[in-house]
């Protein structure tokens, strides 16, 4: 199994000891050559910067964890997902993302709530909403057979 070193970041092979997270998140379309500079996808930044901020160092991506150019290491390793997954101390979900290249909601770009005011004679009230009421069922990542 191969991980992504978030010190180091570089894909290393994983020692059995290690503790890692990992990334459920959806690829979407290719972004357009040059609108990004780095090797690392937005959401798998965010994701990088997440697993450190929380006191983590080892994060499995299936993008850069999984050798895309040869086939028979990929046939191991997505018939390992669900062990890969389940062997993670968390997932991380970029739930409302449509795309690799926008970011995990929260940590790159800010969390917006519907907010909604109710003026009721002498009193005023704001009702916040939370976004993921908002993206539950709809997002491209809970329509998805694999998560």
């Amino acid at each position: 199994m191969r991980l992504i070193d978030c010190k180091k970041q570089k894909v290393v092979k994983a020692d059995p000891s290690w503790a890692w997270l990992a990334l459920s998140y959806v690829w979407g379309q290719r972004e357009p050559p040059g609108s990004h500079n780095s090797r690392w996808s937005k959401t798998v930044e965010d994701a990088m910067r997440v697993t450190t901020e929380i006191g983590y160092r080892y994060l499995w991506v299936d993008e850069y964890c999984i050798k895309q150019n040869d086939n028979v290491h990929k046939q191991e390793q997505i018939a390992s997902m669900g062990h890969i997954y389940q062997g993670a101390d968390l997932t991380l979900v970029a739930a409302s993302a449509d795309s690799k290249h926008d970011g995990i909601m929260g940590v790159s770009s800010e969390r917006g709530h519907s907010n909604q005011t109710f003026n009721i004679p002498g009193r005023v009230m704001h009702i916040s909403k939370d976004p993921i009421e908002d993206i539950r069922g709809t997002s491209t990542w809970w329509k998805r057979g694999w998560t």
